[in-house]
């Protein structure tokens, strides 16, 4: 999925923001601690801080120098290390939650306007507010007390590494992002779903030769007409689509759709790392709710 390399190299550009590699430092640490094999950047540091404060005491008290015992004797020895992984822990989690929605059997192009702004919305929140989780402010906390401006430095490193990601995506994500918002309003979850001008403005983006207009506005008042009475029915619309497709797989049961996304490391064949998006009963996909409005559409045309 391309998002999902945007956002991946989008971490490794703003890496070099912060004063510490990390990602060295976790590359060497899979040498000696076989618990802290080289996975996801996430699930290292997931795994480090798991077992940290033993991983800490080990290095420290080694007595055989070499340059590598030094570089992890000088992390372990101060909180500085640490707050960088408590702030990677939690700006990487929802990067890595966005990730996973990409990755999606039944993502489609309606859904990635939403994916991607929901994400970089929320680092802009975390970077407003600088709050990079309970952890990362309780360990700044405590650098603050015995260096303030080291403090000072190492947060702002963490607003760099943030306005760098976010940076990263929108360069690729702005060339085609009013396309995308408009792709949007196709989405089952938009609050502006099968309104005319945004079909229209669809139409006028994507320029197809012998259209007719007139007809797809006919056609698009049935399925406007047909959705609004199905949401009048009785029985919720999601209940609906979910028996019509159950109905086109063999009678596979869709009355309870686990949203979860799992990503394998080929590294690790005992840990899976899994992001569950549950969703409300009521939860409708967007390309079954389509395949649901055009197939039982009566008056069904080519054009829509």
């Amino acid at each position: 999925n391309c998002y999902c390399h945007v956002l991946h190299n989008g971490v490794k550009t703003a890496h070099g923001d912060l004063p510490i590699d990390i990602e060295t430092i976790l590359f060497i640490l899979s040498k000696f601690v076989p618990k802290i094999r080289w996975l996801s950047l996430l699930r290292s540091i997931q795994r480090l801080l798991e077992t940290f404060e033993p991983v800490k005491l080990f290095f420290l008290t080694q007595e055989t120098p070499s340059n590598v015992l030094r570089l992890l004797k000088f992390f372990f020895d101060n909180d500085e290390g640490l707050c960088i992984l408590h702030f990677l822990q939690n700006v990487l989690s929802d990067i890595q939650q966005a990730e996973l929605q990409l990755q999606r059997s039944y993502t489609t192009a309606v859904d990635l306007y939403f994916i991607i702004t929901s994400l970089i919305n929320k680092l802009r929140q975390k970077l407003s507010d600088k709050y990079y989780g309970n952890n990362t402010r309780l360990v700044s906390n405590d650098i603050t007390k015995i260096d303030p401006i080291r403090s000072e430095e190492i947060m702002k490193a963490f607003d760099v590494f943030i306005n760098t990601v976010i940076g990263y995506i929108e360069s690729y994500f702005n060339y085609d992002s009013e396309f995308y918002e408009k792709l949007s309003f196709f989405n089952s979850q938009s609050f502006n779903l099968l309104t005319w001008k945004n079909v229209i403005d669809v139409v006028d983006l994507i320029h197809i030769d012998d259209l007719d207009i007139d007809q797809l506005y006919s056609e698009f008042c049935d399925i406007k007409c047909l959705y609004d009475n199905l949401k009048k029915k009785s029985i919720n619309l999601s209940d609906q689509v979910k028996s019509y497709i159950s109905s086109k797989t063999n009678g596979f049961s869709t009355t309870r759709i686990n949203h979860q996304n799992v990503v394998y490391d080929d590294n690790d064949d005992e840990e899976i790392i899994s992001l569950s998006n549950k969703q409300t009963e009521d939860f409708i996909r967007s390309d079954q709710l389509w395949a649901y409005l055009l197939n039982i559409n009566p008056y069904s045309k080519p054009n829509f």
